[in-house]
């Protein structure tokens, strides 16, 4: 299959050379070489015209024409064999009518440039005169610029050939070309990519008859097309249709271990001296398609003329230029068309000068150096991956200098449609001018149909069909790509709140594959065929889901037939769309800051390194935070500070961290610091800049003048009791060039002093319960002069057996609870101790529980409580509590808060389809309402465990739920969702996390427990949302003694709009969803 290549036509200062329609005053003719074995260029040349000796009915003088498209050894593809050849060493066979032995055998070739045919005369007129065409379409416009002409004899004792008085368009170009030996031949070039005529006499002669019938042959081949005359394929290379849309035709380079030979080269033999100093350009386009790219493969590979004869031979050396920096690696996304760029303008390591005496780590100035004035004779694209495991690689554009690699399609006679294969549409064509007779008037005359094997004779009849019938079905690709069903290579992943990607599994066909990704969901959002199996989803929705399948075809024309079967479905879900600004992280307090952010440790300046450290205040959000520090240096006039300047420079990079060391600074210097915090969504939220801070280095002294930071020194964490008889407590870690001390100092209680530590956790042992115990800590370098920092504040901590956790409290007209502050030691029992009933008939006696609900109470009473505790033989005493119980009758209102680590929302009827859970630092993560196509239901859940009497039968008389609304979006779902509806269920899973098996119904079997009850209304102005009453059955069904989980919806699930409420979630303080109960007992 010829391939379209193209040569850039340059004008230099010098020379102007004309690609197309060059006609030179006379052709260049190369010395005769006359040789036994060498063929030269009729080696690799396919398209000839062939003259030799054929006897197939054993009658001397038969001899056969043959015009053919193939290499030596295969079957013309036009011949005669009615032609009588003159002997011209045997007189009896001259002709007796006055003509010249030579003018038996005149011949004329005339090439036709417009067209690419070729007309080949044998003989003189009026006597047996024959004549030949052919239409070699890859030289239609284009032309040829050389034409090689041999004259062959089997035995040349026995046998002679010679070709005699050629001319030109009339012009003298040789005498006689004959040889001693086996293979005489000559090279005409120059011819200038026209239109000619070349005549002239050819001699062939036999003392004995020649055993085969290509003994005595005189063969003329032509060159390449002017525009793609120097380039040859060698290895694994074939055509396929997988380039881009605009330019679909490239050359497959494969390199398998299961596949020989292992490389595929495409080789330009340049036709003019080029110095390695004079190349500029090399560069190619390319997909990769299997493998990676590494070391040398693929490689631009240039053999270097070492020994200066012009032609390539065993001294000879390549230089090799890589397409990767070794031992650099690429994995580009396959089927991606990208380009190399120009290697040879650049000057990094990817030159190969080991063949030349040079490094293998090289530059293109380092070759230039070592090698540059030597010609280049010829220049290889190579892939093969022998050291690197299998690779495909689309390649084309090949720029070598001024040469061009590009691949054209394959070219078949009987492709009538151009559609490069050869079908049923082409016997179609055929039809249409089946039996005309008036097919001559043009080379194109009825669609080229007529393919009678001899001569054309403008008739469409069954000697076209027999001929078209051996092209029947080339070119034409009936195998679907592989693999037959497709996968993801990459499942579909969210890239932020409106986009998802996904990258099917690698797919090949010898025509290339293109993909086809389908939006189950929403249809018009499918890719359409593409070339890459990558594919991002854009303009979606947040929070919302879609469920992608792909599928694929070839680039065959038939590719509609040929596509593969869809794969399995796979969904993603869209991001939160984030978009604001990071918060302090107070202890699960997550309102946001008042002012600007705040210095945790400010500035502080380290005395040996010049060096300033600090710590921002600790920020949280969904996306997750980054912090960035921002550099001041003071401006002076006269020795006064004036100014603070910013240098970018000196600034820190964002940073996951919230500390900083602002390093390299001058002594005795004043800088000031800010600093910013910003979330890691795509919408980089931003918060103000933190309150400014200045601190000036000390002198250049040589010695350490500061103490450790920070300064005063602060708690990690405060003094807290670790057994009955010792307290533990961690100080901040402490920064100094020099290292850190710590002394933990007891002021209070008569505890133990720590001695000066390196840990910054200090553990008090052997002290005494019931008593009070204060601490306080300092650090100090390790510096000669030991700086110290100042002391933390106080903190104080009661070594106690028994505290109350939870002091007496009344739930009811009989029943009051309470529970003691566990003590984390095995063995330790509680004592519930009611005061006000002296005969312990309500006592709780000693237990390891540290709660206790004493029931059968007066109503309207009011009792007095301690808890002791006891561990070995150690006692300990609480303070007294009291707690009055309810009147009897009186109905009791339990208000009950959401747990923000239960909170959450789903959608649709979808129960498995879990949204949101957990911290939400918009504090809205409860959703009622659609989304686009899916409608949100919101998950509250509360905890009624030791809330509500468990020995003494209460009744419920009222439950209701209320929300409050935190944002609206769009207008109002009542409008369009039907009723507002809540669901209950308490056969909760107890996880930390929001999942498939916390939200059951319909699957517990109990239908009443849907529709227990229902928003009539939206928010009011206050943005508070309360529901009606519970039914019976959802009154019977909230737990007594343990977690309740409730799922507000819309009946209507879907909404083609935009609109729902969101609601806060337990994480806000005063504004978590409530669930309100009312009893009496």
């Amino acid at each position: 299959m010829m391939k379209k290549l193209q040569v850039f036509c340059v004008v230099a200062a010098i020379v102007a050379t004309i690609c197309i329609g060059n006609v030179h005053a006379k052709p260049e003719v190369s010395e005769i070489t006359d040789d036994d074995y060498d063929w030269g260029a009729f080696d690799r040349l396919k398209n000839l015209v062939e003259l030799k000796y054929g006897d197939p009915n054993n009658v001397e003088g038969h001899w056969e024409m043959g015009l053919r498209k193939k290499h030596h050894g295969f079957d013309p593809k036009k011949k005669h064999e009615d032609y009588s050849w003159i002997n011209w060493l045997d007189e009896k066979t001259w002709p007796k009518n006055g003509h010249e032995h030579k003018d038996m055998n005149l011949f004329s070739l005339e090439f036709i440039q417009a067209t690419g045919e070729v007309i080949f005369t044998l003989g003189w007129p009026n006597h047996k005169q024959r004549q030949m065409t052919y239409q070699y379409d890859e030289y239609a416009g284009r032309g040829m610029d050389e034409l090689h002409i041999l004259a062959r004899k089997g035995n040349p004792d026995k046998h002679d050939c010679s070709i005699e008085f050629l001319e030109m368009d009339g012009k003298y170009i040789l005498d006689n070309l004959v040889g001693t030996k086996k293979n005489a031949y000559i090279e005409v070039t120059e011819i200038g990519c026209g239109g000619f005529t070349l005549t002239g006499y050819v001699k062939l002669g036999w003392n004995e008859k020649p055993k085969k019938n290509a003994d005595i042959e005189a063969l003329f081949a032509f060159g390449p097309p002017c525009d793609a005359q120097f380039w040859v394929k060698e290895g694994n290379i074939t055509v396929a249709n997988a380039g881009p849309q605009s330019d679909p035709w490239t050359a497959k380079f494969i390199s398998k271990e299961s596949e020989s030979p292992r490389s595929a080269s495409l080789i330009c033999d340049l036709p003019a001296k080029i110095t390695f100093d004079s190349m500029d350009l090399l560069s190619a386009d390319y997909a990769l398609a299997e493998g990676v790219f590494q070391g040398a493969s693929p490689r631009f590979s240039l053999m270097l003329d070492m020994n200066d004869d012009d032609q390539i031979d065993p001294n000879d050396q390549p230089v090799s230029v890589h397409w990767v920096i070794p031992p650099e690696q690429i994995s580009d996304p396959y089927y991606e068309w990208f380009n190399t760029g120009n290697l040879y303008d650049t000057n990094d390591i990817r030159v190969d000068l080991t063949q030349v005496g040079g490094s293998f780590y090289s530059t293109i100035d380092d070759a230039k150096a070592l090698i540059g004035g030597r010609n280049v004779l010829q220049v290889s694209v190579i892939v093969d991956g022998s050291e690197l495991g299998d690779q495909v690689v689309y390649i084309d554009n090949v720029k070598i200098n001024t040469y061009l690699y590009s691949s054209d399609p394959p070219e078949y006679v009987a492709d009538f449609d151009s559609d490069h294969q050869v079908d049923s549409f082409d016997v179609g064509i055929m039809a249409q001018h089946w039996l005309r007779t008036d097919c001559l008037s043009d080379p194109n005359a009825c669609d080229k149909t007529d393919l009678a094997p001899v001569i054309k004779d403008g008739k469409i009849n069954f000697a076209d069909f027999a001929e078209f019938a051996l092209y029947w079905l080339l070119g034409v690709d009936e195998v679907p790509p592989a693999p037959a069903t497709m996968s993801f290579a990459s499942a579909p992943a969210a890239t932020g709140p409106y986009s998802i990607t996904m990258t099917a599994a690698s797919a090949s066909d010898d025509n290339g594959v293109e993909y086809y990704f389908n939006n189950e969901t929403i249809p018009f959002h499918d890719s359409g065929w593409q070339p890459g199996p990558t594919f991002e989803d854009t303009g979606l929705y947040p929070e919302a889901t879609y469920t992608y399948s792909v599928k694929i075809r070839d680039l065959s024309p038939r590719h509609n037939e040929n596509e593969n079967q869809y794969s399995a479905s796979a969904s993603a879900t869209t991001d939160f769309d984030d978009t604001h600004v990071p918060i302090l992280d107070p202890e699960g307090d997550y309102d946001p800051p008042v002012g600007a952010p705040r210095w945790e440790d400010p500035p502080s300046a380290l005395s040996l390194s010049f060096a300033i450290t600090m710590k921002a205040e600790e920020y949280v959000d969904v996306s997750g935070v980054q912090y960035k520090f921002y550099h001041y240096k003071e401006v002076q006039i006269g020795g006064v500070i004036v100014d603070y300047i910013n240098d970018p420079n000196r600034d820190s990079e964002w940073q996951d961290s919230s500390s900083y060391t602002d390093t390299g600074l001058d002594p005795n210097t004043t800088y000031g610091y800010i600093y910013r915090v910003r979330d890691k969504s795509l919408n980089l939220n931003t918060t103000n800049p933190s309150f400014g801070a200045i601190v000036t280095t000390p002198l250049d002294t040589g010695q350490d003048v500061s103490p450790p930071v920070p300064d005063p020194m602060r708690w990690d964490q405060a003094p807290t009791p670790s057994s009955i008889s010792s307290i533990t407590m961690t100080a901040s870690t402490a920064i100094d060039e020099t290292g850190v001390e710590y002394f933990f100092d007891c002021t209070g209680g008569g505890g133990n002093d720590s001695e000066w530590q390196s840990s910054p956790t200090y553990e008090d042992i052997g002290l005494t319960t019931g008593v009070k115990y204060t601490y306080r800590v300092k650090a100090r370098d390790t510096s000669p002069a030991q700086n110290q920092t100042g002391y933390s504040s106080s903190a104080s901590v009661e070594l106690s057996l028994a505290t109350w956790d939870l002091q007496p409290n009344a739930i009811g007209s009989h029943t009051i609870v309470m529970a003691a502050t566990p003590i984390n030691v095995a063995g330790v029992q509680y004592y519930f101790e009611n005061i006000t009933i002296a005969d312990q008939t309500h006592d709780s006696g000693w237990q390891s529980d540290v709660f206790y609900e004493d029931t059968a109470l007066d109503p309207n009473t009011a009792y007095t409580y301690r808890v002791k505790a006891q561990y070995n033989s150690v006692i300990d005493f609480s303070e007294e509590a009291s707690a009055t119980t309810a009147l009897a009758g009186a109905v009791q209102t339990l208000t009950l808060t959401s747990m923000p680590e239960y909170d959450g929302r789903v959608w649709g009827t979808d129960t498995s389809a879990i949204r949101y859970n957990g911290y939400d630092r918009t504090n809205k993560a409860l959703r009622i309402g659609g989304r686009s196509l899916f409608g949100y239901a919101a998950v509250t859940s509360f905890d009624s465990t030791r809330l509500l009497p468990t020995k003494t039968a209460i009744t419920i008389s009222s439950a209701t739920l209320e929300l409050i609304c935190g944002h609206h979006e769009e207008d109002d779902p009542f409008s369009w969702g039907g009723e507002c509806k809540i669901d209950i269920d308490h056969a909760f899973s107890g996880v930390t996390a929001l999942s498939a098996s916390d939200w059951n119904h319909p699957g517990s079997g109990v239908d009443d427990a849907r529709n227990i009850a229902q928003f009539t209304a939206r928010p009011n102005v206050e943005d508070t949302m309360t529901s009606g009453d519970f039914s019976d059955i959802g009154k019977d069904l909230i737990n007594r003694n343990g977690i309740t989980q409730l799922r507000a919806r819309f009946t209507q699930a879907t909404n083609p709009t935009f609109e729902y409420i969101g609601f806060y979630s337990g994480e806000k303080s005063d504004k978590e969803p409530k669930l309100i109960i009312k009893y009496t007992d």
